[in-house]
This record gives C-alpha cells, structure tokens and sequence, in this order.
C-alpha cells in the first residue's frame, strides 16, 4: 500500500499535523506529528508516505496520553495498537510536500 495516492475518510478520529518527515518522533518541536486532540473534519487526499510500525506507535501513543491528548480513548496501549494504524501521508502543498499524520481503524487499513 506504500506509495499509492489513495483518499482517506475516517470517521473514528483523524488527526493531522503539518511536519518535516514522516512525524513519527516525539519531541517538543515535532510532538509525534500530532497537532491536537481534535478529530480532523477534512479528506485527505496523498500519498502513503510511512506506516507506524509497533514500537512507534506505542511511542505516539505514551507521548500523547502524557500530554492530555486522547483521555476519552482506552488507556490499555496494547489495545490502542491493536485498534488502530498511525500512517504519515505525503500531499503536495504550495510547491514542496507536507506530511500529515492520521490514526485510522485497523480493520479499514487492513481492508485498504
């Protein structure tokens, strides 16, 4: 599935960030490519540029729980990571490419 342009509409929760790479580090500058708390209302319309691997996303998600992010979701992280897929995707803005982070439901990115 890398590297396909395809639309992304995900109404569970999608949250996005504007970053440099695929916004999967977790520091203050980055904040693991998440830019809030929000649902993101948006379609996104890009190219798969990283896919969270195991050990990522139990970074993103101890990184957002530690800042207040997500408090409504489960606090079991093995649930969390078995729940959903954390993708970057690459969409061309004004000349140069963004990379935005989604969270989506496994069960549609596995059917994707």
């Amino acid at each position: 599935m890398q590297g396909k342009a395809f639309v992304l509409f995900i109404s569970l929760l999608l949250i996005s960030t504007t970053v440099s790479g695929t916004g999967f580090t977790c520091d203050e500058v980055s904040r693991c490519g998440l830019q809030g708390d929000n649902s993101y209302p948006n379609i996104v319309l890009g190219t798969v540029a990283a896919i969270a691997n195991a050990d990522e996303t139990r970074t993103i998600y101890r990184w957002a729980r530690s800042q207040g992010y997500w408090q409504s979701l489960p606090e079991d992280e093995k649930q969390f990571a078995e729940k959903i897929q954390i993708l970057s995707i690459e969409i061309p803005e004004e000349r140069k490419l963004t990379h935005i982070s989604v969270l989506m439901g496994r069960e549609e990115f596995e059917r994707g």
